[in-house]
């Protein structure tokens, strides 16, 4: 009745057999209510947690009412681990639905909203005739081993064979509603990766500013330990380890502030990892490869000076 990411919703309150009771207060959360024909979780590629799917008896209207739940609303109902298959569920409010439904099987959970939205408790109702027919529109799937749109055209045709009245809108793939659902994000993404890309050739210029006048201010230094004897290598060598301990100043500054930040973001969006040490590390190392080269060119420069020259620079 509504597939994921088209941006439909469905939503009832639910009750169910042996329930966990919840804390005074707690409200009962909006359960995400779909109508599915057999097939429909083997053509989507969901996950088949406990129990079964949808078999055509489930679909006769004299078969006992049953339902899949998700994984989500498993936990919801029964977080101390039960198993739901076996036990009923009923609508619970101000609905024309009474009965009860047996689940038959628990699934994995589907980012029905969005990639970058949480899942939500998920109930799939059997399609069966005696089920009241208060759905505006429904959704037909197909899955393919080729380009999906190539397939429009027969599917068009298949409908046409059951009812030319019934319209047939927002024809897609699965690839394409999964790329609008991050649309929004990526724009963000690439507006982040713009300014950060700035902040780093700020960050460089301004290593390359600090050592090369620190070096400059050095010369007359660096032409005494020249003079008595250093190699150019080792001029350099120093320039580039003062870069460097700018570059680890500012990192030890840097990274509490970023795993600070990295918590606030995991509190704000989903999949976000608060602590990421292969990415601090690699960022890290990036910063200090960055830096050690951003103050080797003023190092080599005083190195190519004249001992003689540098003692009389200033």
């Amino acid at each position: 009745s509504c597939g994921p990411m088209l941006g439909c919703h469905n939503g009832n309150f639910f009750e169910a057999e042996a329930e966990v009771v919840r804390a005074k207060g707690e409200p009962s959360p909006v359960v995400l209510t779909l109508v599915a024909s057999p097939g429909y979780v083997e053509t989507m590629g969901i996950r088949i947690v406990q129990g079964r799917s949808f078999s055509d008896n489930d679909a006769r209207p004299e078969a006992p009412k049953s339902v899949l739940i998700s994984e989500a609303f498993a936990r919801v109902k029964w977080p101390d681990g039960r198993s739901p298959v076996g036990r009923w569920i009923r609508f619970n409010g101000d609905t024309a639905i009474s009965h009860r439904f047996a689940v038959v099987g628990v699934v994995a959970d589907v980012r029905h909203y969005g990639l970058d939205q949480r899942v939500r408790p998920t109930v799939y109702l059997a399609t069966n005739p005696a089920l009241p027919r208060d759905q505006a529109s429904a959704a037909v799937m197909v899955r393919t081993t080729g380009a999906p749109m190539a397939l429009a055209g027969p599917v068009r045709a298949v409908v046409r064979s059951l009812d030319p009245d019934l319209p047939m809108f927002a024809i897609g793939s699965m690839t394409e509603a999964m790329e609008r659902s991050l649309a929004v994000r990526r724009v963000f993404a690439a507006v982040l990766a713009i300014f950060a890309g700035l902040a780093l050739i700020l960050a460089i210029g301004g290593i390359y500013g600090v050592v090369s006048y620190v070096a400059g201010r050095r010369a007359v230094e660096l032409g005494i330990r020249m003079a008595l004897g250093a190699q150019r290598g080792q001029v350099v060598g120093l320039v580039v380890r003062q870069g460097i301990g700018l570059v680890g100043g500012g990192l030890l500054l840097g990274l509490p502030a970023a795993m600070a930040l990295g918590r606030l973001l995991a509190a704000k969006l989903e999949g976000v990892v608060a602590f990421d040490p292969l990415t601090l590390l690699v960022s890290a190392l990036a910063l200090g490869l960055i830096g050690a080269v951003a103050a080797l060119v003023p190092g080599r420069r005083v190195s190519r000076l004249e001992p003689r020259a540098s003692l009389f620079s200033q």
